[in-house]
């Protein structure tokens, strides 16, 4: 006897493989077979059969056979309303280079380099200042980092004295 499936994998299986239990696997068609016996199976069945009938309704509503022929008539008639080039243009590299060199003149012209000068000594001002508000470390005013690369006999490891 085969376990019956949980109302969470019935649901699961039914999204994965469709409402029609013959085209689930053979395992799991056992399984669901035996979960629709239960009573929680019954329930959920009812459920389900009550949605797919509302939703059948709806779309049964809907739209008239007519309305949807006029409709997909409208759909395929917008490509001759709105005509569009089916390739796509083949840029050749001489048209990316005259990208590049119209990026360059704009980059490289008085205003550009005058733009990019002012905007390095701002950067190089806000180092300086930013610099100059912070305290001497002992540990900087104590070792002399030119003795110890320029010796010839460098310690990596210095014991403590």
């Amino acid at each position: 006897m085969t376990t019956p499936m949980t109302q969470e994998e019935f649901a699961h299986k039914r999204v994965s493989f469709g409402g029609d239990l013959a085209a689930w696997p053979d395992m799991d068609q056992t399984r669901a077979k035996a979960f629709l016996e239960t009573p929680e199976g019954v329930g959920f069945q009812d459920q389900e059969n009550q949605l797919d009938a509302l939703m059948q309704h709806a779309v049964s509503q809907s739209v008239p056979a007519h309305d949807a022929d006029a409709f997909l008539d409208g759909l395929l008639d917008i490509p001759a309303d709105y005509v569009q080039s089916s390739a796509p243009e083949n840029k050749s590299i001489l048209d990316f280079l005259r990208g590049i060199g119209g990026w360059a003149r704009a980059a490289f012209s008085p205003v550009g380099l005058v733009s990019q000068g002012v905007g390095y000594a701002l950067v190089l001002v806000a180092g300086v200042v930013v610099g100059l508000q912070q305290q001497p470390s002992s540990l900087a005013e104590t070792v002399d980092l030119s003795t110890s690369l320029f010796s010839s006999d460098i310690t990596l490891y210095p014991e403590d004295q």
